[in-house]
C-alpha cells in the first residue's frame, strides 16, 4: 500500500499523467425469505466492501526484453501489475509491488539507483513501454509483449469480504467454513470449520445471519435465510 500511495503522489505532482481512483464495490448475496440451493464448495452467502483498482495478471513465465538498458527480473505467471494512474490517450500506468529496485539491475550488471520507471499498459492488456515520472517522459518499446497480460481489477488493501461456504453432511451434521478476506483476498485472513447438528433443529445462527436449512445431503444443500 505504501508504493501505491508513493506512485500517486508522483504522478499528481509531474501532472503529465492523472491518478485513477479506487472503485468501491459493495458485495451482499444475502437474499431473505428465498429458497436457494449450493452445492459442497459454493458460497452459500457472501458479504463485504471491495476497493478496486484496474490492474494486469501475466497469463505465462515471460523474459521480459532489456529495455533502456534495464534488465528486469523474470516475469511469473500470475504477477500482478496494479494501475493507479493513466496516461492523456488511456494508457495505465502500472507497478507490480513484488519488482523493487533490488531487482532491476543496468545492462552492465550493476545496480539501478535511480527511480524504476513504471510500465505502460494498453486498457486491452497490450505492453506499450515505460514512464519515467520524474522526466515526465514515456519509452516506447518495440516488443510489446502482446498477449502477456490479462485486464483484472486489484483489490486494496483496506477491502474486506466474508463468506460462508457449505463443506457437506456427515451423518446428521452440517458442515461449514467461515471465512475472512483482507486485503488482495488471494488467501483468507480467517478461516474457522463449523458443524451443525440439525437432527431435531434446523435454524443455523452464523455471524448473526439465520439460515433455515430445508434439506441437505451430502453434495447440496437447500436452505432459507431468514433475515
Amino acid at each position: 500500500m505504501r508504493n501505491i500511495a508513493v506512485i500517486l503522489m508522483g504522478l499528481l505532482m509531474f501532472g503529465c499523467a492523472t491518478a485513477v481512483k479506487p472503485t468501491e464495490k459493495n458485495i451482499n448475496t444475502l437474499v431473505s425469505g428465498v429458497v436457494q440451493t449450493r452445492s459442497v464448495g459454493e458460497p452459500m452467502f457472501e458479504k463485504g466492501l471491495l476497493k478496486v483498482l484496474p490492474g494486469f495478471i501475466a497469463t505465462a513465465n515471460y523474459y521480459l526484453p532489456e529495455m533502456d538498458n534495464l534488465v528486469f527480473p523474470t516475469v511469473k505467471r500470475g504477477a500482478i501489475w496494479m494501475c493507479s494512474g493513466m496516461l492523456e490517450g488511456g494508457d495505465y500506468l502500472c507497478s507490480n509491488p513484488e519488482i523493487t529496485q533490488k531487482d532491476v539491475l543496468t545492462d552492465t550488471g550493476a545496480p539501478v539507483t535511480d527511480k524504476l520507471p513504471i510500465f505502460v499498459i494498453k486498457p486491452w492488456g497490450e505492453f506499450h513501454g515505460l514512464y519515467y515520472a520524474d522526466t515526465r517522459r514515456v519509452s516506447e518499446q518495440r516488443n510489446r509483449l502482446h498477449g502477456l497480460f490479462s485486464a483484472i481489477e486489484v483489490p486494496l488493501q483496506d477491502s474486506y469480504k466474508e463468506q460462508l461456504i457449505y463443506n457437506g453432511k456427515t451423518d446428521s451434521t452440517i458442515n461449514l467454513t467461515y471465512q475472512e478476506f483482507v486485503g488482495n483476498q488471494k488467501q483468507p485472513s480467517v478461516s474457522q470449520g463449523l458443524s451443525y447438528e440439525i437432527t431435531s433443529v434446523n435454524m443455523l445462527n452464523v455471524k448473526n445471519v439465520m439460515i433455515e436449512v430445508v434439506e441437505a445431503t451430502d453434495s447440496s444443500i437447500k436452505y432459507i435465510v431468514k433475515n
